[in-house]
């Protein structure tokens, strides 16, 4: 497993390397697009500090209430962003940058394209093992966005066996509709409303999947609930709608 060191002495070195804050927020936005392609190589410690770093680079300091006690998810992303205080965002971008050069400083010269990246709530929970293609679930296909494999389990089901999948929680209490939000699957989400999913499944902390797509920062998702019915004002565990949860200007206007 690799690790990263908590010290950044090299941010000084490295914030002179970059003329402007444009060169930094280009290389910031290759950096997070790359983070989907060493998921295998970073450890929750990292993850999770990565998740503190994007949030303070992209919203500024934490200005949302400290989740409940019992959201240890939720919580534990809350602290590794709180605990930068009033970091620059700019620096916070040479930080993030500088954990994932430690893994693989080849990004650094790929030509960015714009898409929505974000370090999503599985990730944070993400283990070492490797699940075996045979004991893949449908769980498994809609986590890695693989609509085919998607499409092809849901074929495979009877009608009850097909109802019991589209609406059960696994063991993290999520249903498939609040991965394919989480992680941004617009395409598999469709899928999986078209076929009888409820839109407004809720978690074991009563979240929508339009509170993940919000939280997460996925427009084309929300976009995507709200034109298929989403209630926008279902209430999780601490109070919050899905607006609530978002730092996201321009998701937050979609609820207008």
């Amino acid at each position: 497993m690799a690790k990263s060191s908590d010290s950044f002495s090299d941010l000084q070195e490295f914030a002179s390397d970059s003329d402007t804050e444009d060169s930094i927020s280009e290389l910031f936005t290759k950096a997070a697009n790359n983070l989907s392609n060493l998921l295998p190589m970073i450890d929750n410690e990292i993850l999770i500090s990565l998740y503190g770093y994007y949030k303070q680079a992209t919203a500024g300091p934490c200005k949302v209430s400290k989740p409940s006690w019992y959201d240890v998810k939720g919580k534990t992303k809350w602290e590794a962003w709180n605990k930068l205080g009033d970091m620059p965002q700019m620096q916070a971008k040479i930080a993030y940058v500088n954990i994932m050069k430690r893994f693989d400083g080849q990004f650094l010269s790929t030509t960015t394209t714009k898409k929505e990246f974000w370090v999503t709530v599985s990730t944070l929970q993400k283990t070492n093992e490797e699940v075996a293609e045979s004991e893949r679930s449908i769980v498994d296909h809609v986590k890695e966005g693989d609509y085919k494999l998607v499409s092809e389990c849901l074929k495979s089901y009877d009608l009850n066996k097909l109802k019991s999948i589209l609406n059960e929680l696994d063991a993290d209490g999520l249903g498939l509709v609040h991965w394919a939000s989480d992680r941004g699957s617009e395409d598999i989400l469709q899928l999986l409303i078209n076929e009888g999913a409820d839109i407004n499944l809720l978690d074991c902390d009563k979240q929508t999947p339009l509170h993940y797509a919000a939280s997460c920062g996925h427009i084309n998702c929300v976009k995507l609930l709200i034109s298929n019915g989403a209630d926008i004002d279902i209430e999780d565990v601490n109070g919050d709608t899905p607006v609530v949860v978002s730092n996201d200007d321009v998701i937050k206007s979609l609820f207008v």
